[in-house]
């Protein structure tokens, strides 16, 4: 089933394609310890880190649904690289809506040509989480977090402290330790801890309104229905490429004289595995249609978080399954795709926490009870 996609966006999608054979699947990112500098500056100059960014900052018009292709079809040959793209736009998009026009001016141009990278840094809550003080016209930054991504170094974060206080904050300032995490996925980008100590941010990087009742704290980084589909979207793409991969051994690998594909049991992984990914694909970009008509798409990203990563995680098993013990081996992809999803079920929060989520959308905050309410303010 095809989706029913405008001219530009077929074209973009033939493109986007093109590049992830040429520029993503080439380089085999997954054994890198970073992304190369020279493709996200490629990446610039074709014009993929601009879309729906204002165009006096470098941005050019486009769609959701064109950013939605192109995360889908790097996350084939890239999970990793994809989560970069997803992070690098939430950063970009919540600058450009909330941030200051200095802020804006000294580093949308520079992201947008694919030049300068950020990440996305969240508190933990109590004192393991940032403090951030006032001081004068700026902020004292505290306390350790962790960040989304920092497969390339980049040179900023968006930092989401405690109170709901978004600053940008960055990583070239004194008393900044950044400490590589030994994770087993996502690779080139990498989850990290980054450790704040006495550290000045100027008052012209908060970004929004301090503490609660910003507009930035509920719409921008992992907060975002847009960061949700995308996670998600990064999930099936993955997931498709798995499939793909494992119906063509098995329509090549012979046992008892034909194809172990004309199995009963192969045959129905193989079609669970479609009917699946299918339904979760249509289902992401109907949400991201909707937003492109300016719609709210809230209990549609809760929906993307919570399941798609589940969903991935399954087909890409039977993927790995269909190959036998083969498919257990670091010769292929798919038993490092099964840590790279997995780190989705994480970052996008619990099932229990997004299913809290969905109720309240579904059933009413009037009629939630008060504790379960109050825990999801």
């Amino acid at each position: 089933m095809d989706l029913d996609l405008s001219q530009e966006e077929r074209l973009f999608r033939e493109a986007i394609r093109d590049f992830a054979m040429r520029a993503v699947k080439e380089r085999n990112l997954d054994q890198l310890p970073s992304v190369p500098s020279e493709l996200f500056k490629e990446m610039g100059r074709l014009g993929y880190l601009s879309l729906n960014i204002s165009e006096a900052y470098g941005g050019s018009p486009g769609s959701w649904v064109m950013i939605g292709i192109m995360i889908e079809e790097i996350a084939k040959f890239s999970i990793g690289l994809s989560h970069l793209i997803v992070n690098q736009y939430e950063v970009m998009l919540t600058i450009d809506r909330f941030g200051s026009k200095q802020i804006k001016e000294e580093f949308l141009p520079k992201m947008v040509a694919g030049k300068s990278m950020a990440s996305l840094a969240f508190s933990e809550a109590g004192e393991a989480g940032f403090r951030i003080g006032e001081v004068g016209s700026g902020y004292i930054v505290d306390g350790e977090g962790y960040v989304a991504t920092f497969g390339v170094q980049p040179e900023t974060v968006l930092l989401f402290g405690e109170a709901h206080t978004f600053l940008f904050v960055p990583l070239s300032l004194s008393g900044i330790e950044i400490v590589l995490l030994n994770t087993t996925g996502l690779f080139p980008s990498q989850l990290s801890s980054v450790r704040f100590c006495h550290v000045h941010v100027p008052g012209t990087h908060l970004i929004g309104q301090e503490q609660h009742g910003s507009p930035a704290c509920i719409e921008s980084g992992f907060y975002s229905p847009l960061y949700r589909i995308l996670s998600g979207l990064i999930c099936i793409g993955a997931a498709e490429e798995a499939l793909r991969f494992a119906t063509n051994y098995a329509k090549a690998r012979k046992a008892f004289g034909k194809s172990i594909c004309s199995f009963g049991a192969i045959l129905g992984r193989i079609c669970e595995g479609y009917a699946l990914l299918e339904q979760a694909r249509l289902f992401s970009y109907r949400a991201l249609s909707i937003m492109d008509r300016g719609g709210s798409v809230k209990r549609e990203a809760i929906v993307c978080a919570w399941l798609y990563p589940k969903i991935a995680w399954k087909v890409i098993e039977e993927a790995l399954l269909i190959h036998g013990h083969y498919g257990y081996s670091r010769e292929l992809r798919l038993q490092q795709m099964l840590r790279d999803v997995m780190a989705f079920e994480f970052l996008l929060g619990s099932e229990e926490a997004l299913k809290r989520q969905l109720g309240l959308e579904l059933i009413g905050r009037e009629v939630m009870p008060d504790d379960i309410s109050r825990s999801m303010c």
